[in-house]
Parts: structure tokens; C-alpha cells; sequence
């Protein structure tokens, strides 16, 4: 586990907990920060992941008004990762994402835009060669996966996830209004509009619900194996 505190100073400061006995008495804590680059907007989203692969822990920043990612590699020794602009500008929508989307090991970073529910998926952000994706970085090639999956201005969450235990991540949404989970087990477009379209099981492999016979709606999903 780890949180990220924002603070005033213009950092963010992260803290990677290494190693908890059982009785958590003895929890190793590493601390570093994360600039906060004011041009980019203010009120970034946290993020973490394992963004240059072999098992390297990765912070970073996500800009939601200006649809800018500051991801730091390696963190402590400021491998940043030059920032690079990725997806619709709608930070009223706009709910960033982290997985494998490709299989290869490696945890890149993604969009799903609430208004038009549609996926946006990096599958590689170490990559250096010209991008048309990037407008902040002509240094990063970001392969994209773009799909709609999901009703179109409705409050669904984005959950990621390797649903199939078939390697790699894949997206899924909650329905907080049902308590209901819609996931995919591939990152592409299904056979319809997905859930939100005239079949809400269209597009969907795998559909579950959760109830606790009371309201859903003020409930948080979280994925992990």
C-alpha cells in the first residue's frame, strides 16, 4: 500500500510502504516527491504503477484539464519520463487509468472519458519515437487503444483488471446505481455499444453484481488478485 499526500509546497509526496509484519507494528516506509508542475493545471490525480517494467515501483501525476501524464519511472531518482499529452482534454469527465493493457509486463497509463464512453489506452510510454498522440512530447511513441465500451454521460466507474488470469489487464466498469461490474477481457471493441447500449450485457464477457441488500451507490469498487 501507499498514499500520496499533496501538499502546499508544490510537491507531492509519495509513501511506499516496503515491507509490514503481521501485527503491522513494523512497517518500512519510503519517502520521495513528485513535482507538481503548475503549467500543466492544478488538482492532479495521482498515480502509481509499474511504469519501466522488471518489477519497478512508478508514481506520477495526471492532469485532468489539460490531458497531461508526468509519470516518474523510478522514483527517488528522478527517472521522469518526458510529460506527454494523451486523450481528450474534459476534466469533468475524463477518469485516468493504470494497467497492462498489452501483456508485455509493464503497467502503462489510459483515459476513460465519461461523456462518450470510450476508452483511451497507452501500451507503451518508454518507447522513443515520434508520436502523433503527444502534444506535449514529440519523444514518446504511445501505440494507442481507443474503443467505446459503456453508456455515454452516466457516473460508471473504470475498474482495471486480469479478469480471464490470462496475463495482462483489461478494462471493466461499475454500475454504482446496481452495484453492477461489466468487464471485458480483451481492450477492443465488442460486438455492440457495450453496456449503456439497447442490450446492457452487449460487449461485456463477464458480468457480476454485488449486494449487500442495501444502497450501492455511495460504495467504492476496487480490483486487484
Amino acid at each position: 500500500p501507499g498514499v500520496a499526500d499533496s501538499a502546499d509546497t508544490g510537491t507531492t509526496s509519495f509513501w511506499a510502504a516496503e515491507t509490514i509484519t503481521p501485527d503491522a507494528a513494523s512497517a518500512v516506509s519510503a519517502g520521495y516527491e513528485l513535482v507538481i508542475e503548475a503549467a500543466y493545471g492544478s488538482s492532479p490525480v495521482p498515480l502509481a504503477g509499474n511504469f519501466a517494467g522488471a518489477g519497478m515501483p512508478g508514481v506520477g501525476h495526471y492532469f485532468p484539464s489539460s490531458g497531461i501524464f508526468l509519470l516518474d519511472s523510478n522514483p527517488g531518482t528522478g527517472t521522469l519520463i518526458p510529460a506527454f499529452e494523451f486523450g481528450p482534454k474534459d476534466a469533468a469527465n475524463n477518469v485516468p487509468v493504470v494497467g497492462d493493457f498489452n501483456g508485455d509486463g509493464n503497467d502503462t497509463v489510459g483515459i476513460y472519458n465519461r461523456a462518450n464512453g470510450t476508452f483511451y489506452l497507452t501500451t507503451n510510454v518508454l518507447q522513443t519515437s515520434p508520436s502523433v498522440n503527444s502534444a506535449a512530447s514529440d519523444e514518446i511513441n504511445l501505440t494507442a487503444l481507443i474503443f467505446t465500451f459503456g453508456p455515454t454521460g452516466d457516473n460508471w466507474v473504470p475498474v482495471i483488471g486480469d479478469w480471464d488470469l490470462q496475463g495482462g489487464d483489461s478494462v471493466g466498469l461499475y454500475d454504482p446505481d446496481t452495484g453492477t461490474f461489466y468487464l471485458k477481457n480483451t481492450n477492443e471493441d465488442g460486438e455492440g455499444k457495450g453496456p449503456g447500449g439497447s442490450d446492457l450485457t452487449e460487449g461485456a464477457d463477464i458480468i457480476v453484481t454485488y449486494s449487500d441488500g442495501g444502497a450501492t451507490t455511495d460504495c467504492t469498487p476496487i480490483a486487484g488478485n
